[in-house]
């Protein structure tokens, strides 16, 4: 993999110069533009995993603002991204940001990120509506979700939807709902 250190303003202007690949097949910039695409791609995808790897969210964001539609960081990537955001000290816009990446790309990682430091800077409403969104876009359910979601409900002094949680999860497992290898909630 090629790796280019552009400024973040100029990687989301097109490329309008050669790949290295191009270059070296002897392929002229205006014959490129086939693979401009992945190479833009393969550019922002270094910056972004660059970025998470010494923990800088906030560029993280910026250059997510410009990430083409369709395209998905590589697993490097979103592992990096997960992992700061776990390592870190996190805003309630850092893990709005976080949730937003795990559910646009499906990734059960930033997702478990993203929940992670919800529980500890967000509302038990938060949770709720983000592991909505997760579950909406195919994220799939842990244990660790509803764990942080009882969690935020204890912390918030409401018992009672602690134990409606766990009575709708064990009912869920009951019925199976969840892989078996997994236990939910710890049974009464």
């Amino acid at each position: 993999v090629q790796t280019c250190a552009l400024p973040i303003s100029d990687v989301s202007s097109p490329v309008t110069q050669s790949s290295p690949d191009c270059e070296l097949a002897g392929v002229a910039a205006a014959e490129c533009g086939a693979h401009s695409s992945a190479f833009e791609l393969t550019v922002m995808d270094d910056q972004m995993r660059s970025f998470a790897e010494r923990h800088d969210l906030s560029a993280c964001q910026r250059l997510w603002r410009r990430w083409p539609a369709g395209l998905t960081p590589s697993s490097d990537t979103l592992a990096e991204m997960a992992s700061a955001a776990r390592c870190m000290v996190l805003t309630i816009a850092d893990a709005d940001f976080v949730l937003a990446m795990a559910e646009r790309f499906g990734d059960v990682p930033l997702a478990e990120a993203a929940l992670c430091a919800g529980s500890h800077l967000c509302s038990a409403a938060w949770l709720a509506a983000a592991g909505a969104r997760l579950y909406a876009a195919g994220v799939p359910e842990t244990p660790a979700h509803a764990v942080a979601l009882a969690k935020a409900y204890g912390r918030e002094r409401r018992p009672d939807l602690a134990v409606d949680l766990w009575q709708a999860q064990s009912a869920q497992h009951m019925e199976g709902g969840f892989d078996g290898s997994v236990s939910v909630l710890p049974a009464a």
